[in-house]
């Protein structure tokens, strides 16, 4: 944009140099047409050729010769204002000639945030993937277009809980603005912290700031849900979230035909009360309703009971033959899980299907009830990547050398393939917030080619609202203690 306006200043100057030199030749001809016309004797008697005096041919050229200068100099004004208000007022994308930090007046060294639950059951999921996200960085020594990338961990668990907590999710937001050298956020790991986040960076006076999530799943934080979303959380009026992950429309969809696959008529439908967990849950029970399974029933599991044995024996009554859990494992799942078994049967029996809030916890493949559970995964499973990506198999055995075992569920490589994209951002930018923000949503955004990718997918993003162009959902199965890849299911 600033060489467009350069060029458009130049053009106005230039403009205005030849409209002011043609401008004055008709001018200078008049004067000495006076002077040579005042020292003349005259000329032949019937011609009467009066100083100064133009004649109605003379005076129709001159007119146009008028007309001419004019609309040159009323042109070559605007081409140069034109060029000014290109260069001083129009919002500088800084996509074009892009340097990363080769230019930076700053320094070379940027900070990406990682925010994740730090804490709890959450905990083993979120350390290994900042460790995968390290082993990524070495194999191009911690360096993209000129800058070195460092990585800082935001721990949005809360100590009590020992899960994601709101507050601290905020106020993790302020502490990402107020880090001088943080460009980019790869998180948060809940959509809930996400709705908490999302705005305080788009207020962000050197960005806003861009935030990349490997596993929300909500639908209202980029696409119209519930009222004022998701405008609400951009109160700037520009994109700076996106997701590598598609969403629980599609997931939702997905465990509906999954329940009917599997020979479910009825389901009965729990979910944790939060932002995820009621949205997966909801749109299972429309998209159900909508495809003649039976909906037996809906609640929500409260996450500081000890028991739900009071909960099962009402759901008993109603005699589904499903159980269908919109949530997240850390919400007390384990107990849950437990008592379903307990109070309802296995899960041979009465079928138990619960969406992604559930796969990546080694609590849940520990336990024997979770056993011939099913989960759906709004992506591709760690067996699928590994089948098809040269990058992530390389990137799993560095891992199982450094720390003797396998990443701890299909979000660590996710994490890693946020942060793929953010450093494509980077690299097409400035390396400043804003920058880097502009590169990710300026068309044509950021494409990662299927050999390049991480998780072994081409992936695009729209532009308009941050989303990527996989619909994939995974089928996983709860087999003698590990989740084991059942089917892909398309989700559009």
């Amino acid at each position: 944009m600033e060489l467009a306006g350069l060029a458009l200043t130049l053009l106005g100057t230039v403009a205005g140099v030849v409209s002011a030199y043609f401008g004055w030749v008709p001018i200078r001809d008049a004067w000495a047409r006076r002077r040579t016309s005042r020292s003349a004797a005259g000329a032949a008697a019937h011609v009467e050729v009066l100083p100064g005096k133009i004649t109605p041919a003379r005076l129709i050229k001159n007119r146009r010769s008028r007309i001419r200068i004019t609309s040159t100099a009323v042109s070559s004004l605007l081409l140069f204002s034109a060029g000014f208000a290109v260069n001083h007022f129009w919002p500088k994308a800084s996509i074009s000639g892009a340097q990363g930090c080769r230019d930076r007046q700053t320094g070379n060294r940027v900070v990406i945030g990682v925010d994740l639950p730090f804490a709890g059951e959450s905990q083993q999921t979120s350390d290994d993937t900042v460790r995968a996200m390290e082993l990524y960085l070495e194999d191009i020594d911690y360096e993209i277009a000129g800058c070195k990338i460092a990585l800082k961990r935001y721990n949005n668990a809360a100590g009590g809980a020992k899960r994601w907590d709101k507050r601290n999710c905020y106020e993790n937001a302020q502490e990402h603005v107020a880090t001088a050298d943080e460009i980019a956020v790869v998180g948060p790991y809940n959509s809930g912290c996400a709705e908490a986040q999302i705005g305080v960076l788009n207020r962000d006076g050197s960005g806003p700031m861009l935030m990349i999530s490997h596993s929300n799943t909500y639908p209202g934080l980029t696409k119209s849900w519930e009222p004022d979303e998701p405008e609400k959380y951009y109160p700037q009026g520009k994109r700076n979230y996106a997701r590598i992950v598609t969403t629980d429309d599609y997931q939702g969809k997905a465990g509906v035909r999954l329940a009917k696959e599997i020979g479910a008529r009825s389901c009965y439908v729990l979910d944790d009360g939060e932002t995820y967990g009621s949205g997966v849950a909801d749109r299972f029970v429309e998209t159900a309703q909508a495809n003649g399974l039976e909906i037996a029933g809906s609640d929500s599991w409260d996450s500081s009971d000890k028991s739900y044995a009071a909960l099962f024996q009402q759901i008993r009554a109603a005699d589904p033959d499903c159980i269908y859990l919109g949530g997240i494992f850390d919400r007390n799942g384990k107990q849950l899980i437990r008592d379903k078994v307990n109070y309802l049967g296995l899960n041979s029996i009465i079928k138990l299907i619960a969406a992604d809030g559930f796969s990546g916890y080694a609590d849940l493949q520990q336990m024997s009830e979770s056993e011939g559970m099913y989960l759906t995964f709004a992506g591709m499973d760690l067996s699928r990547i590994h089948a098809t990506s040269a990058k992530a198999s390389k990137l799993m055995a560095d891992f199982e050398k450094r720390y003797g075992r396998q990443p701890s569920g299909t979000y660590v490589l996710y994490g890693v393939q946020a942060l793929q994209v953010v450093l494509a951002a980077i690299e097409r930018s400035d390396a400043t917030r804003r920058g880097v923000r502009d590169a990710f949503f300026a068309e044509p955004g950021i494409a990662i080619k299927k050999a390049d990718s991480i998780i072994g997918r081409s992936l695009s993003f729209d532009t308009s609202t941050g989303d990527v162009n996989q619909k994939d959902i995974t089928v996983l199965q709860m087999r003698n203690g590990s989740e084991e890849y059942v089917k892909i299911i398309d989700g559009s």
